[in-house]
């Protein structure tokens, strides 16, 4: 299991790099947010069980992310765009910049054995 949870982060850093140079060219920050969540939900699909993950939604998706980090930095911080992203008439390269940055630091604290799941 440890074997493909590293197999897995180590895909979903490719799939992550693979999304912002997708989007280095041609700017649509809703769009990238919507990618990344979907990354992101995929994950932890493939680390916690289905029934735990795969129906949460809004602030409830977001605090379950925030499990792996200090402080709340997807539900009070740039990664509340997941959830804000598909409501707004466009979402600026600037904003998402910090949710990649964001994305990067949780993916490797998923990795880690200290990730914070309690």
């Amino acid at each position: 299991r440890r074997v493909r949870l590293k197999s897995a982060l180590v895909q979903a850093r490719e799939a992550l790099d693979a999304i912002r140079r997708s989007h280095e060219q041609q700017p649509d920050g809703r769009e990238l947010a919507r990618e990344i969540s979907i990354l992101l939900r995929r994950v932890c699909i493939s680390r916690y069980p289905r029934r735990e993950t795969a129906g949460l939604t809004g602030e409830n998706w977001l605090r379950f992310l925030d499990r792996e980090l200090e402080g709340r930095p997807f539900s009070a911080g740039p990664g509340r765009i997941l959830v804000d992203a598909p409501y707004r008439p466009a979402v600026g390269a600037d904003e998402v910049a910090p949710l990649v940055a964001l994305c990067e630091q949780w993916l490797s604290s998923a990795g880690t054995a200290q990730g914070r799941t309690a």
